[in-house]
């Protein structure tokens, strides 16, 4: 019996690996997966394989009440996700405080809009991929800060369209604002850095997806300047657990937002 029982586990687990093999080719195949050695594609597999368990364990749980499933980060290892694509807010240097303004505390929620669609108005930027398909790039600091600044400048100077401002150019030069490249930073900090230095365009400094040296002939030309150094009069932080102060920005203007996403269920 107890040689039956090994026979049937050791078929069992051959079975799993191999339909897990099976659906993990799908998976390189529809999101256009290389991998540089056969250590690299077992590891990814290894990743796809728990991700698939820990979708299944999510809705059978119930727990949330968005969809779950797979998506093309499903064969990052959890510890190398939280490094390379999720923010790491907490390394960011801090050398920079925003206070809040008076005037900024006393809003009448009456004085408000009742409806604000900024989609509908044409403001919201496109969305962004902080990945390519070779490099992973801990920016997602940058390209938030980046869109509100694309939404803001498009509001309020009446441009047809959203123009694309570079977020490699964040990436760069804004270290010594308490940034980090791809390794993660703060949305004050790129205000900051935006407010004092001025912003250039997506297309005169395109995303690379890794850290760089900055261009600094380039950001302070003011020919490809479309923000220029003070353009930017005042910086506004919203109250924490104020949903009135977050309704006062969101009139103004889409917002940046940061969400702990080194949860599962957000993973997926």
């Amino acid at each position: 019996m107890r040689v039956i029982g090994y026979l049937y586990s050791s078929y069992s687990s051959l079975a799993l690996v191999e339909y897990a093999d099976l659906d993990f080719q799908g998976f390189v195949m529809k999101y256009n997966k290389v991998y540089e050695s056969p250590e690299e594609y077992q590891a990814a597999m290894d990743a796809f394989t728990q991700s698939v368990k820990e979708i299944e364990e999510v809705r059978k749980n119930g727990d949330v009440e968005h969809e779950v499933g797979i998506n093309e980060h499903s064969d990052i290892p959890q510890e190398q996700f939280n490094k390379v694509m999720t923010c790491m807010s907490q390394t960011a240097n801090r050398r920079l405080e925003i206070s809040t303004n008076d005037d900024h505390n006393g809003t009448n929620l009456r004085d408000l809009p009742t409806v604000v669609d900024w989609q509908e108005a044409g403001a919201l930027a496109a969305v962004r991929d902080q990945s390519t398909l070779l490099r992973r790039c801990g920016c997602c600091y940058a390209m938030a800060s980046t869109a509100v600044l694309e939404s803001r400048f498009k509001i309020q100077s009446g441009v047809s369209k959203v123009v694309p401002f570079s977020v490699q150019q964040i990436i760069d030069c804004s270290t010594s604002y308490g940034n980090n490249g791809c390794n993660g930073g703060e949305s004050d900090d790129v205000y900051a850095y935006a407010r004092n230095e001025g912003m250039v365009k997506a297309s005169s400094y395109p995303f690379e997806a890794k850290s760089g040296t900055c261009k600094t002939n380039l950001v302070t030309n003011p020919q490809k300047q479309c923000i220029k150094a003070r353009d930017i009069a005042r910086l506004h932080r919203t109250i924490p657990g104020s949903e009135a102060s977050m309704m006062e920005a969101v009139a103004q203007g889409p917002v940046a937002v940061s969400l702990n996403a080194d949860a599962v269920p957000v993973v997926f």
